[in-house]
């Protein structure tokens, strides 16, 4: 968050910077600069354009690495919840809740016990 300040802050920086009224001449270029031809405010415009473009990739890359950092907290934070709602499940079990469990693992609910046949070979009424 910090560095997305600081590249926003120079991003203002620059546009601020962009915008100011400039004289156009030739010669507000250092003398050991030749001309070729070039207008002084398309040049610093380029210099800018380019910055610009580098800050806007800076914080692309900034938002991405967050939004990852992000992504995988949320993940972390939805592994935890889960844990911690089993556990609370595991705590409140009652001793008839675990049995229940028990038959349940073997297959023994309510409809199999009706269905089963008596052990003198008659069918439950």
């Amino acid at each position: 968050c910090e560095a997305e300040q600081r590249a926003k802050q120079r991003l203002l920086d620059i546009s601020k910077s962009t915008y100011m009224p400039t004289s156009p001449s030739v010669n507000s270029l250092p003398l050991d600069v030749p001309s070729f031809g070039f207008n002084s405010d398309s040049l610093s415009f380029d210099f800018k354009d380019t910055d610009m473009k580098r800050l806007s990739m800076e914080i692309e890359k900034e938002k991405v690495e967050y939004m990852e950092k992000s992504k995988h907290l949320q993940e972390q934070l939805n592994e935890l919840k889960t844990e911690i709602e089993a556990l609370k499940l595991k705590e409140r079990e009652t001793p008839l809740d675990i049995m229940h469990n028990e038959n349940m693992e073997r297959g023994n609910n309510k409809y199999s016990t009706i269905k089963k046949p008596e052990p003198d070979g008659r069918r439950p009424v």
